[in-house]
């Protein structure tokens, strides 16, 4: 258990702690690679991680949808900030525009 207040973690080490609580789920391989490879990367302290910052990582995959898709899936499943900043937020695209 973890003693510091959510505003002393810093964002890889929420990461780390909601990767941890969740092993036993088939996705913890999906949630550590998009995790850490789109946001760790660019938020140093939790509170960085707002609604528009999450936005602003997603909406640079415009160009590789299926990967904007699932970076958003996994945005809005972890909950890494007590509360997902992407929970009220449409994915950026349906599977059905590609029929």
């Amino acid at each position: 258990m973890v003693s510091a207040s959510p505003t002393e973690l810093s964002f890889k080490e929420a990461v780390s702690l909601f990767i941890s609580n969740c092993e036993q789920r088939k996705s913890v391989a999906d949630y550590t690679r998009f995790l850490n490879r789109y946001f760790v990367p660019r938020f140093s302290k939790l509170e960085d991680a707002s609604t528009k910052n999450v936005a602003a990582v997603i909406d640079t995959l415009k160009a590789t949808p299926s990967e904007q898709n699932h970076t958003h899936t996994v945005a809005s499943r972890t909950d890494v900030r007590t509360r997902s900043p992407m929970a009220k937020w449409q994915r950026p695209f349906s599977a059905s525009y590609l029929k």
